[in-house]
């Protein structure tokens, strides 16, 4: 769908929201962690990185976690667009992933709600408590419908 360089890029942008919100203190290390996780999951696993040690860290499940929002994103948006042409999938692609942008998601309500869910359940099952994984669900859900309210404030 997305060329990877593309996906990967959207997958570590909105990681990085989500960081910022849930773990702040990770920051300086979630670009290291990134770049460990997908040589991971690319079969390109460098020896002696020294991130593998570290199992305490809430990156690699939000990483994970928005991923997977970030594909089931994208194919509801296609497939709600798919009689709009392509300069229209294009623009409304790129207004979803806007940091500051003053229309709510292309995304439903209900839509919305799938996403929480599947972001919840899939960071309990990394072995999270509720009630973190409701937070860094929450942050994924805010960093898709954000308004810019502060234009408006």
């Amino acid at each position: 769908m997305l060329t990877k360089k593309i996906e990967s890029d959207l997958i570590q942008e909105y990681s990085k929201i989500v960081i910022r919100e849930v773990a702040p203190d990770e920051l300086p290390l979630f670009d290291e962690v990134f770049a460990s996780q997908k040589r991971t999951l690319s079969g390109d696993h460098m020896l002696g990185s020294g991130l593998d040690q570290i199992t305490e860290l809430v990156s690699p499940a939000i990483i994970a976690a928005v991923s997977s929002v970030l594909t089931y994103t994208l194919r509801e948006i296609i497939r709600n667009l798919e009689k709009k042409d392509k300069e229209s999938i294009k623009q409304e692609i790129g207004n979803l992933f806007e940091e500051k942008k003053d229309h709510g998601s292309s995304l439903s309500v209900e839509q919305l709600r799938v996403i929480k869910a599947t972001v919840q359940k899939q960071l309990q099952d990394f072995g999270w408590d509720e009630v973190k994984a409701r937070r860094a669900a929450n942050a994924i859900i805010g960093a898709l419908s954000v308004k810019n309210v502060s234009k408006k404030s």
